[in-house]
């Protein structure tokens, strides 16, 4: 697959993302445009917290812990920084399935603690 089209597999799904944190209710759902960091989309939870979450998309069913270990491990070191109003996950869609994982790395109104994995 070319890169350009891996590019906008990803674009969409980032967008897809900020649909759906917009019509939940959070504000300023936005999306890391060209980045290649540690997070993709970044949203406000209506006097709560910040979600920042990183998106991956596969054509099928991985087990997240394995297939996505280094962007996992990028997560837990940003979440050792991250103020106890934010929340961080990782969400995966897998072509024709939709979200098949959603995993917590960071819990909003807590301080990351490197013995918990995340669920």
């Amino acid at each position: 697959m070319s890169k350009n089209r891996n590019y906008k597999r990803g674009r969409e799904l980032e967008y897809r993302i900020r649909k759906e944190l917009t019509d939940a209710g959070f504000f300023g759902a936005t999306r890391s445009a060209g980045s290649h960091g540690v997070f993709d989309v970044v949203a406000v939870a209506p006097l709560s917290y910040v979600l920042f979450i990183q998106a991956k998309r596969t054509k099928e069913r991985l087990n997240p812990e394995t297939a996505y270990k280094e962007d996992l491990e990028k997560c837990r070191e940003l979440a050792k920084v991250l103020p106890r109003e934010a929340q961080l996950e990782l969400w995966v869609w897998t072509d024709h399935k939709g979200w098949t994982d959603k995993l917590v790395i960071k819990q909003a109104g807590e301080l990351y603690n490197e013995g918990v994995d995340a669920k």
